[in-house]
């Protein structure tokens, strides 16, 4: 076993990961979301416009960052699951909340958006995600995901809750579509496929739930993303769909 100073060593270079691990972040969601019009915002005249064979090279360059960006901040995410002993597998269901008879349709619509997103996420933050069939039974149920990776469990429980997308109809009276998403720790032991997906549904039904609103969406002429948990909003409705949902809140520092 090592002395004091060697556990003092260990501790300063994981600072020093930590901190390199959060700064690529913020490169990541640079990255994702592009700079800002106006360029630096030094008060510098603008340049002549660059050959197509610099503007593919600097889009090359520009790609490459983000890719050892993304991971570094996988790696980072990596650190913080130790830190926090965190699961390293979840599951996650995304339900229709209905609040008048008129919203279900719209509601079950929205829960495959809200599908879509997490299965965007998981594949662009290079997530192991697996997807559990809903029961016969069950008719127009969406399946259960699977998700293990770096930063999954701690990312995923802060969307446990109501997710609330504003619509207006053909009266432009305002509407809404609600889906709740559950979270739960996956069991790690070897199961049958029946075994699991009972599992599965025991975790999501011990796990935290909430009817408290996480996000609410616009998506019409004047999009707006409103993020309750995290304090941030943005104006980029697509992204957020895309998967890209922790990006606006890290750049936010989050």
């Amino acid at each position: 076993m090592g002395g004091p100073q060697d556990r003092a060593g260990d501790a300063d270079a994981r600072r020093r990961l930590l901190v390199e691990a959060r700064a690529l972040r913020d490169a990541v969601a640079l990255g994702a979301h592009g700079p800002r019009a106006g360029g630096g915002g030094n008060g510098a005249l603008p340049k002549d416009p660059p050959r197509k064979g610099t503007e593919r090279a600097g889009k090359s360059s520009r790609e490459l960052v983000s890719r050892i960006a993304l991971q570094v901040h996988l790696v980072g995410e990596g650190i913080e699951d130790v830190r926090n002993s965190a699961p390293i597998e979840v599951v996650l269901a995304v339900e229709p909340a209905f609040e008048k008879p008129g919203e279900a349709k719209a509601s079950i619509a929205w829960c495959g958006q809200m599908l879509d997103m997490y299965r965007g996420w998981g594949a662009k933050r290079r997530m192991q995600l697996t997807e559990i069939a809903a029961d016969a039974a069950d008719s127009g149920a969406l399946p259960m995901l699977l998700v293990s990776g770096f930063g999954a469990h701690r990312i995923l429980a802060l969307e446990t809750g109501l997710h609330v997308l504003e619509l207006s109809d053909d009266d432009r009276s305002a509407t809404r579509a609600t889906a709740r998403v559950r979270v739960g720790v996956a069991p790690l032991e070897e199961l049958s496929k029946a075994k699991l997906k009972q599992a599965l549904k025991a975790a999501l039904n011990g796990g935290s739930s909430s009817s408290s609103v996480v996000r609410r969406y616009r998506g019409d002429a004047s999009p707006l993303v409103r993020d309750l948990v995290g304090g941030w909003r943005s104006g980029r409705f697509d992204e957020v769909l895309a998967g890209d949902f922790d990006l606006m809140a890290a750049s936010r520092g989050r």
